[in-house]
């Protein structure tokens, strides 16, 4: 019975404080791993739209600087004979990405919160001809992802001078990117596009 009494073991109250220490320092662990988690997720998701937006927005750039004969609004006919400086919201431009030719527009629609693009065959005429003529244009397509809402886009056109300066683009773009259901992030993006096809006699 001597031996048995001089046993020394953990009471009640130091197990309970034992428990209790450990289950708030699991407590804190599981939630800073959950916030890590959380965390990662938010910026791949982030990722994803920086990277849809960016891919949008260089398709656009690209056609603009190898284009020519720039002109604000969506019609199918353009007038090469050149032209004075505008603003809208939309731009058409005789673009020499695709092997031939086209004309391709962009055009912002305020009701869907988005930037289209469309492109038509240039009809054959004359070589005396002031007008490129459009034929067999497409369908209009949305130029970004669906997690992407744009809130005002212009395009500001200046037609250079012939000989002596480039026709440069200004395009402004504002948005809204859903990182998720619960939170987005604003941008705004401005670049100025300077013609990379040649009109400068040297």
């Amino acid at each position: 019975m001597k031996n048995i009494s001089n046993k020394k073991a953990f009471t009640l109250i130091e197990v309970v404080v034992a428990v209790g220490l450990f289950s708030v320092v699991m407590m804190v662990a599981l939630a800073i791993i959950l916030s890590v988690v959380d965390n990662n997720k938010k910026v791949h998701s982030v990722n994803v739209v920086v990277d849809n937006l960016n891919f949008s927005i260089d398709s656009m750039v690209r056609d603009i600087k190898t284009g020519k004969f720039y002109q604000c609004g969506t019609s199918p006919t353009i007038n090469i004979g050149g032209g004075s400086g505008c603003v809208s919201t939309a731009i058409t431009l005789v673009s020499t990405l695709y092997g031939k030719d086209k004309i391709v527009q962009y055009e912002f629609r305020e009701d869907l919160k988005k930037i289209f693009k469309s492109s038509c065959d240039i009809l054959t005429t004359s070589g005396g001809s002031t007008q490129v003529v459009g034929t067999g244009c497409t369908i209009p397509t949305e130029l970004t992802s669906s997690e992407i809402t744009i809130t005002a886009v212009n395009f500001v056109v200046n037609p250079g001078r012939p000989g002596i300066s480039q026709p440069t683009v200004f395009v402004l773009i504002k948005g809204t990117s859903a990182i998720n259901p619960t939170e987005a992030s604003d941008f705004t993006i401005q670049t100025l596009i300077s013609q990379r096809y040649l009109n400068l006699k040297i």
